[in-house]
């Protein structure tokens, strides 16, 4: 069953942390938590290709109760630089300042937080030269509480992986695609002045609806927000994110949050029953590296005459388990 919600951790490496929990009633109760990172870089029949992605797992500093996990894709001939750079630098400042907000230090409005953030990173990429043309999506789930919040630019997307009463498996959007023929956001870019149509000229056209100033051949963006791009930002290409919240029940079993290397082979209802399996042992590490490698498999199956590039994979895990003994760092 499928539904809709309307610091730096290279791969392999795995982490485990207890986050704290105060339910209704005051009593404190919490989340063990196991996170995993898995990447895969895509190959380019022409060109060397250099892995754009970076999946990232920031668990809480000392005092602090959030937790951040999330993905981004480059693209472009820097993509990687500033997937690199948003991991690295971009991470850190949105956890401090969600963990300011949450502790009731900042302002009360976590959509301000969490926009003031993104803008203030894709200001620093937009007014450097290598990122008129690149620049990457992100997706990013914060876990805080008896919530997990999502916030995304882009194609990069989330998931949540429940268990029912009935013994049922049910996979939860937690982000939702920006593409540019999304009804919405084609709206949007049109007002902005872009055109929206796909790449190709002399009335042969073909690929994905992308992003174009009005007769020209650029920027061709594939997706209607992201990082960088500031080719793209005149013509209705914007950072600012979505964002979604789900409480936490004692059903939720796993968030996964992938590039579209992952989504574009399999369905969020494959993902989460892979991803399922290692539940038990809480294996996040072991979830990881599987749904990669059959990513992978498919990519590769899709592609018997050896013509097609294949795209990077990327994937990060977060394993959950409800403890009723209270928090334990």
């Amino acid at each position: 069953t499928v539904q809709n919600v309307g610091c730096y951790n290279f791969s392999g490496k795995e982490k485990l942390t207890t986050l704290r929990l105060h339910k209704e009633g005051g009593r404190s109760s919490g989340w063990e938590v196991r996170s995993a990172v898995e990447s895969i870089g895509g190959t380019d029949t022409v060109k060397d290709k250099i892995n754009q992605d970076r999946g990232f797992a920031s668990l809480p500093s000392e005092g602090e109760d959030v937790g951040l996990f999330g993905v981004f894709d480059g693209h472009g001939p820097n993509g990687q630089d500033a997937s690199k750079m948003l991991a690295e630098e971009f991470v850190p400042k949105l956890q401090k300042s969600l963990e300011n907000h949450f502790a009731g230090r900042g302002s009360k409005n976590v959509l301000d937080v969490v926009s003031k953030e993104f803008v203030s990173a894709d200001a620093g990429m937009t007014s450097r030269d290598e990122y008129q043309m690149s620049g990457a999506t992100g997706t990013i789930t914060c876990l805080m509480g008896d919530s997990v919040l999502c916030a995304w630019v882009g194609d990069s997307r989330a998931v949540v992986g429940s268990a029912n009463q009935t013994g049922g498996i049910v996979a939860t959007h937690l982000s939702n695609d920006h593409k540019p023929n999304r009804p919405d956001e084609k709206i949007r870019i049109e007002k902005a002045g872009g055109e929206v149509r796909q790449a190709g000229f002399m009335d042969s056209y073909s690929g994905p609806m992308r992003v174009f100033k009005p007769g020209e051949q650029f920027p061709g963006l594939a997706i209607s927000r992201s990082f960088g791009d500031e080719s793209g930002k005149k013509v209705g290409v914007t950072v600012l994110p979505e964002l979604s919240v789900l409480k936490l029940t004692s059903e939720v079993r796993c968030i996964i949050i992938c590039s579209d290397g992952v989504w574009d082979e399999m369905s969020a209802d494959e993902v989460v029953r892979m991803v399922m399996t290692f539940s038990a042992e809480m294996d996040a590490k072991g979830a990881a590296q599987t749904l990669c490698n059959e990513a992978r498999r498919r990519w590769i199956n899709a592609r018997r005459d050896g013509f097609g590039n294949i795209d990077d994979i990327t994937a990060v895990v977060v394993m959950l388990k409800e403890r009723e003994e209270g928090w334990i760092r």
